[in-house]
């Protein structure tokens, strides 16, 4: 388990098959973790495999960032999630992996796996400033975090999301679960966005 950088590496033929939109399609694939956080560790594995897609977490960004290691030929694509990494870190990220392309989902672990996601078709400006659409089978509503009713265009709101991605609930503890999850099943994510 890689605790701590927030990189996988992800082995296989066709690793990860983008399809329509941001849906992930899961061919041949192995995931290989490592026992303990070693980011040194990781990079020397990935380069020295066929690795085509990494996938991790910006906080681990500045460690790849300063890191001495070749290109990976093999590399196709990122997928950087779990907090925000600057626009320029993500550029330098992918020019040092040789990555084509970094995508951005957002979710929580509550909402498993993502909620929204950036496709590989937008512009390297959308997929670097925003968390991308809506997954397909999942609604997402801005609401106002009083009166939890729902906010016009363009204004802030609390992200809410409803769909088979929401958890059923807190382990026994069914009071959180009431007030995360309302009786229509949309979650508050306690996030706000616009």
């Amino acid at each position: 388990e890689m605790t701590g950088t927030g990189f996988l590496a992800n082995l296989g033929i066709q690793t990860i098959q983008l399809m329509q939109g941001p849906v992930l399609s899961f061919l041949n694939h192995i995931l290989t973790c490592l026992r303990t956080a070693n980011p040194a560790a990781a990079l020397s594995f990935t380069s020295h495999t066929s690795v085509t897609t990494a996938s991790g977490f910006g906080g681990g960004c500045p460690y790849i960032s300063r890191a001495k290691m070749p290109r990976i030929s093999s590399l196709r694509f990122g997928l950087m999630s779990g907090s925000v990494c600057p626009e320029p870190l993500i550029r330098e990220v992918m020019e040092r992996m040789g990555m084509k392309a970094i995508v951005i989902p957002y979710g929580q672990t509550e909402t498993s796996p993502a909620i929204t996601m950036t496709g590989m078709v937008e512009s390297e400006e959308h997929r670097f400033r925003s968390v991308g659409r809506v997954l397909g089978g999942i609604e997402m509503e801005l609401r106002d975090p009083v009166t939890r009713r729902p906010v016009g265009p363009g204004e802030q709101g609390e992200i809410c999301t409803r769909g088979y991605h929401v958890m059923k609930g807190y382990f026994n503890m069914p009071e959180a679960t009431a007030e995360t999850v309302d009786a229509e099943g949309w979650l508050r994510t306690g996030d706000l966005g616009t």
